[in-house]
This record gives structure tokens, C-alpha cells and sequence, in this order.
């Protein structure tokens, strides 16, 4: 009589214990369903964003390193124009018909206080030299939160976007920065 108390007993210990690991897995299914990351939600968002004909790579495969380095910079004029330089050379073996590069422009302490994406228009056969020179992409009215020019500190093309004339795109970090200022009217 003991004995099958002691398994009766061992039973419903076995049963107990059961019951709390089908409960903790049950808590656990519920916690991730309900408190998804907001970066897997952002990296969804960003993949849904990318289209069957547009793909993610990495852009230094199709776009080369700045020409030179005396090239790729910035320079303020006394209008409080903010000048970019940059040229590089299409890498890809195809025409492409828009490049489209998105500028961050950084103060001396690393927060980005500016970002626009400029869009260039082709069409650039492969090898062809693409870019701007002192193209003016911040005017008088624009003012960084700090309300001086002299914060921007380096900027960088963060990411590009090629169409090509068959109407596939490719989308892709490029990540060139500098700190490389120049004079306006000469490098």
C-alpha cells in the first residue's frame, strides 16, 4: 500500500512538473508574439521594400571608390552654399539610367544633422564616370540644429540606388565618407 502511494505520489509530481513546462513554453510563445523586436519589424519592412526586379547588394561592386580623394569632399561659399564632390566609375556591366545616392552630412560629435537622397540622370554606359562637382546640395535656408554651417563635420553617401535601362534595379550600402574639404572654384 505504501508503494503505490509513492508511485501515486511520483506520478503527480511527474503530471506537476509537466504542467509548468508546457506553461513556461506556452508564456514564452505568447511573450514573442506579442513583444516582436522593432528591428525585425524594420529589416521586414526594408526586405518587403525590395522588389523582384530590385536587389540588395553591396554597391561598391557596381560603383568604384571615389575618383580621387582630392575630389570627394565639401566646401561652404560665402552665400552659405554646402558644395559635394564626388565622381566614381560605374562598375556594372550595365547602362544604368538613374543613380540615386543618399547624403548624410555628420557634425564633429557623430550625429547625422542633415540627409537627403539626390538622384543623378544617365545614362552611364559601363566604365563611364558618373557624379557631381560642386554640385550645391545645401542652401542659405537650410540650418543644421546646432544653426551653424560650421557643424558639418563629414559627410558621407551612405547608400545607392541604380535603375538601369532595361528596368531592373539594384539597391545597396556604399558607405563612403570624408572629412575632405576643398575651396570652391579649385580643388
Amino acid at each position: 500500500m505504501e508503494e503505490q502511494s509513492n508511485q501515486n505520489a511520483s506520478k503527480r509530481h511527474l503530471v506537476f512538473y509537466i504542467l509548468i513546462a508546457v506553461t513556461l513554453v506556452v508564456i514564452a510563445i505568447l511573450a514573442a508574439i506579442l513583444f516582436k523586436s522593432p528591428a525585425s519589424e524594420s529589416g521586414k519592412e526594408a526586405e518587403d521594400q525590395i522588389t523582384d526586379t530590385e536587389k540588395s547588394i553591396n554597391m561598391r561592386e557596381r560603383i568604384s571608390d571615389p575618383i580621387t580623394d582630392n575630389k570627394y569632399g565639401f566646401a561652404f561659399n560665402t552665400a552659405s552654399h554646402f558644395h559635394l564632390s564626388w565622381e566614381a566609375k560605374n562598375l556594372s556591366t550595365k547602362t544604368i539610367k538613374y543613380c540615386s545616392y543618399k547624403v548624410l552630412v555628420y557634425n564633429r560629435v557623430g550625429d547625422i544633422i542633415y540627409s537627403k537622397t539626390y538622384t543623378l540622370t544617365g545614362p552611364f554606359e559601363p566604365g563611364d564616370i558618373l557624379g557631381v562637382v560642386n554640385d550645391v546640395i545645401v542652401s542659405g535656408d537650410f540650418t543644421p540644429s546646432s544653426g551653424d554651417l560650421d557643424d558639418f563635420h563629414k559627410i558621407e553617401i551612405s547608400e545607392i540606388t541604380l535603375e538601369y535601362m532595361d528596368g531592373s534595379k539594384e539597391h545597396g550600402r556604399y558607405g563612403f565618407s570624408t572629412e575632405n574639404t576643398y575651396k570652391i572654384g579649385g580643388y
